[in-house]
């Protein structure tokens, strides 16, 4: 009775137990979840649609300071804020050049004061410029100068006082040369004119009228005063020079100079 009983609630059950039973599932329609490594690769290609762009502004990158966000090539970059270099991924300060001022300076004090000259510094005002021939008995010269080289009117040379010259090496004459001869001055007149010369000669102190005044070669003269010359009285007031710090090899003692 119990056995037939059970054969009957079996079947009755039956239908209901398949109908409950699992679905079958395609493998390859499940969704799986997103591992760490799938997680970063999605990271990534979200930054890097990010980093697209047309103009600066859609870039918001984190950029070290001062930087400044760029768009170039449609990506997003940076570069450094003037005043700086890219160094790395940093911008760094750029370093100061020296002024003009700093730079003439050390020249002068290279070429200037090393030498052991000490007369002349700085501005030399009240200047009187005369002027004359390298080779004329009238001017007492012969075509070499003080500095032992041989010159013309070509020259762009002066002389200044040999006396102040050679007091600066206690009356060593050779050496007054070594320190003198060569060195670079502008000089530049009271109406605005001016000339890069060189010291190429010795102006003889009884025709030294102001302590800085100076003899002018007489080509380089006729530049500075405007025309030919053959008044030896024609002279120009109130010059101004100063030496540069530079020396011209050529000028030097026992250079080339007009060879």
């Amino acid at each position: 009775m119990r056995s037939a009983l059970c054969l009957s609630v079996l079947a009755f059950l039956a239908p209901l137990v398949a109908h409950a039973a699992p679905v079958a599932v395609d493998d390859s329609a499940v969704v799986a979840p997103l591992e760490a490594a799938d997680e970063t690769a999605v990271v990534h290609a979200l930054e890097k649609r990010a980093a697209k762009c047309t103009k600066a502004l859609q870039c918001k990158q984190t950029i070290p300071a001062n930087a400044q966000r760029t768009c170039s090539s449609k990506k997003c970059s940076w570069t450094c804020k003037s005043g700086y270099s890219k160094s790395g991924t940093k911008c760094v300060k750029k370093a100061k050049k020296a002024t003009v001022a700093a730079v003439q300076l050390a020249t002068t004090s290279n070429a200037v004061a090393s030498s052991g000259v000490k007369s002349f510094t700085g501005t030399n005002t009240g200047s009187i410029a005369s002027w004359y021939h390298t080779n004329s008995p009238t001017d007492s010269t012969n075509g070499h100068s003080w500095c032992l080289f041989p010159y013309d009117d070509n020259v762009p040379g002066f002389a200044i006082s040999l006396k102040t010259m050679l007091a600066d090496f206690n009356g060593d004459e050779n050496a007054a040369r070594a320190a003198y001869c060569g060195l670079e001055a502008v000089v530049t007149t009271s109406s605005g004119v001016s000339q890069t010369l060189y010291i190429a000669d010795a102006f003889d102190d009884a025709w030294v009228r102001t302590p800085t005044s100076m003899d002018v070669i007489y080509n380089a003269f006729t530049k500075l005063n405007g025309g030919k010359q053959t008044n030896d009285k024609n002279v120009v007031q109130n010059v101004s020079w100063r030496f540069t710090g530079n020396r011209n090899s050529r000028y030097k003692v026992n250079g080339a100079g007009s060879a």
